[in-house]
């Protein structure tokens, strides 16, 4: 407890999440936080949307869990035409990295959707053959079940 009151002061933030936080709830919370009133800068990894994204992370909704068995489909397609053969999942809805992609036409579970102002985005988690990858899809590339 004292390493992580000292690490929150050095950062000068908050705690992220409570030592018996569950994973999914810390992920959330850690998706959310921001050290600054700016939005972080996207790493050069991070691929361009055929759409509007959201311009002020401060209008931005609270992410709402969804409960246990909610399923969806990732689609890397968009007014018709495919921009992805992987969907790309990132860090927060600021889009600031890449945690990793899904195939085209996977059955994903969703865990959180958070309603923004031009932009929703979806929490989702796959279970893929290196293991599970989790982050957050914008809307238009998620079909939920």
């Amino acid at each position: 407890m004292i390493r992580r009151l000292l690490l929150a002061l050095a950062l000068g933030m908050p705690l992220l999440a409570a030592a018996g936080a569950q994973e999914g709830a810390s992920t959330a919370v850690r998706a959310q936080a921001s050290s600054s009133d700016a939005a972080p800068e996207a790493s050069p990894h991070v691929p361009e949307l055929p759409f509007d994204d959201n311009p002020d992370p401060d209008q931005c909704g609270i992410p709402q869990p969804l409960g246990d068995g909610v399923t969806g489909v990732v689609d890397g397609t968009y007014e018709g035409r495919s921009w992805f053969d992987d969907v790309h999942l990132y860090d927060s809805h600021l889009r600031s990295a890449v945690t990793g992609t899904v195939p085209h036409g996977s059955v994903v579970q969703l865990v959180m959707f958070q309603n923004n102002p031009v932009l929703n985005y979806w929490l989702v988690r796959w279970e893929g053959p290196d293991g599970t990858v989790e982050g957050w899809a914008p809307d238009p590339f998620v079909r939920r079940d």
